[in-house]
């Protein structure tokens, strides 16, 4: 085998494993492991009222399934029941009722993606983006090929010469 064969035996190989690579990440986003299940105990200094309360865990990636299982008004210790908020699939906790509470403390859990949706999620716009400049790749590799006829060119004619 010539070096040009050798190479390009290479190069393919390459290209298929980072396929199989990519599939396998892509399999794993949609299935459990991609997800983990948070707890948050007690998040304090939070509040309720017309223009919301953020979540502290609406921050991470994938945050969603929120569920609460307590939320406490620390001021007059006391138990706020879910009629008295609602929350939106941004994190953000507001005002049910016409009553405002300044501080109160939330426990919940929610759902949010781990690192292996992270690495998918690079990976795939890591691909995405090398072949937007698709054109730009393959014009340099046309000024190679083109360098490389000419070469060849030069050197036939110089052993009739």
């Amino acid at each position: 085998m010539d070096v040009a064969t050798k190479f390009l035996l290479g190069l393919l190989s390459l290209v298929l494993i980072g396929v199989v690579f990519l599939i396998i990440l892509n399999a794993f986003e949609d299935t459990s492991f991609a997800l983990d299940k948070v707890a948050v105990v007690n998040e304090t200094l939070g509040f309720i009222n017309e223009t919301g309360y953020i979540l502290a865990g609406a921050s991470y990636y994938g945050f969603s399934g929120v569920s609460f299982t307590q939320v406490f008004n620390d001021t007059d210790a006391t138990l706020l029941l879910a009629g008295n908020y609602t929350i939106d699939s941004l994190g953000n906790v507001t005002n049910a009722s016409t009553v405002n509470y300044n501080n109160v403390s939330f426990s919940y859990t929610y759902d949010r993606y781990n690192d292996i949706v992270t690495i998918t999620d690079n990976s795939s716009t890591g691909v995405t983006d090398f072949f937007s400049n698709a054109s730009t790749w393959l014009a340099l590799l046309a000024i190679i090929v083109i360098i490389m006829i000419i070469s060849v060119v030069v050197i036939v004619v110089r052993k009739f010469g």
